[in-house]
């Protein structure tokens, strides 16, 4: 499988390793009548078992064509970004607001295996519960121990009330915020709006320029939370997947 990028399909070793299924990615944004019947003689090539496939939301035309062809719509993929500026260091700081620690991390784990269940892979009944609730646990380590990664929690009275983690490319000066959660005892109680402001703080003093965030269509709360915080939407795209067997 060489020379994946000028490939209809992209194939994704790690997550066919992990949920024990050959699955790959199309690599168009916006599927044609031709592009679909590459696609679906690679798959049948490579005896794939499943295909995700990101579709511009802008076209309407890709959406139906994978429709079409037997993809099922698992989520609304929506993007929202903000710009850094000086006044967000305005901002005070919060009591229990800090950087998570080896303590922290197996609550933190166990928060994000039960906390991210809007996804696209909950949605979609092919992909076991239990292996769902491992990724985002596995995500959250991931972004503990990673370099140029980070994870910041608030703590109330020695509990984790809420967690934010991020990924910062440090050459382009611009941030990916990974997961956020807030602990089911402490919400409605600001701390997702906090955490969003001081984590702000904290990558523009890192010297972050540009911040994007990606949630589910379903997901009203972050959706309003980031609107909140002063995102604003940058693009709405549909997740499909397709199964094989």
């Amino acid at each position: 499988m060489t020379n994946q990028a000028l490939e209809p399909v992209q194939f994704l070793e790690w997550d066919s390793k992990f949920f024990g299924a050959k699955i790959g990615r199309v690599t168009s944004r916006n599927l044609t009548d031709k592009e679909i019947a590459k696609v679906e003689n690679w798959v049948s090539t490579h005896r794939m078992d499943c295909l995700y496939y990101l579709a511009d939301g802008s076209k309407i035309e890709s959406s139906r064509v994978a429709e079409a062809n037997g993809f099922f719509l698992t989520d609304l993929r929506m993007t929202y970004g903000i710009s850094l500026h000086a006044d967000l260091i305005e901002t005070e700081a919060r009591v229990g607001f800090r950087e998570a620690n080896e303590e922290d991390l197996p609550e933190l784990m166990t928060m994000a295996g039960v906390y991210h269940q809007n996804s696209r892979f909950f949605a979609d009944e092919h992909f076991p519960r239990e292996k769902c609730q491992r990724l985002y646990e596995l995500w959250l380590q991931k972004d503990f121990q990673e370099e140029n990664h980070f994870l910041w929690i608030i703590d109330v009275d020695g509990h984790i009330a809420g967690y934010t983690s991020v990924s910062m490319d440090i050459n382009k000066k611009s941030v990916e915020i990974g997961l956020v959660g807030v602990h089911s005892e402490y919400r409605g109680q600001g701390i997702g709006l906090d955490l969003q402001r001081h984590v702000l703080k904290e990558l523009w003093l890192k010297g972050a320029h540009e911040v994007e965030v990606v949630t589910q269509g379903r997901n009203i709360a972050a959706q309003n939370l980031y609107i909140k915080s002063g995102y604003h939407l940058k693009s709405v795209d549909l997740w499909f997947h397709k199964w094989y067997k």
